[in-house]
């Protein structure tokens, strides 16, 4: 007998991999019959460290609707990589803010955790209106 192994992450990178009508379908679905597993699909497909596909232009975008610092202080917990990415795109000005954060005081685990969550729930929003594209592969948007 097969083992099966990943639950909510696997499924949800599963949906991820459908277009969009065919996933919002299925989640449909999902909502009828759990409609808390269908929120936690949705959290588990579009993750904080997603944040490094982002275009520069959307992420222009995107620095209009949240706190600069909900931004910096949830880059403490990600990786070189994401943070990297923020550094690069920004411009100057935004850059120090986030080093102010980044830099300053210690802070609770959960109040970082409640920043990414502030941030992502933007995220999101922008996602399912279609104002957000998160291109995971190297292939150029357009």
């Amino acid at each position: 007998m097969a083992k099966f192994s990943g639950g909510v992450e696997a499924a949800a990178k599963m949906l991820a991999g459908l277009d969009p009508k065919d996933r919002e379908r299925v989640l449909a679905d999902i909502i009828k019959r759990d409609p808390s597993m269908a929120e936690a699909l949705k959290e588990a497909m579009v993750t904080f460290e997603d944040l490094i596909h982002i275009s520069v232009k959307q992420l222009q975008e995107l620095l209009r609707e949240i706190k600069i610092s909900d931004l910096a202080l949830g880059l403490r917990v990600a990786s070189k990589e994401l943070r990297a990415h923020f550094y690069a795109t920004l411009p100057k000005s935004m850059r120090i803010e986030l080093d102010e954060v980044l830099l300053g005081p210690v802070r609770p685990l959960e109040k970082v955790l409640e920043a990414q969550e502030a941030v992502m729930s933007v995220v999101r929003a922008k996602i399912d209106k279609g104002e957000i594209v998160l291109s995971r592969t190297d292939e150029p948007m357009v």
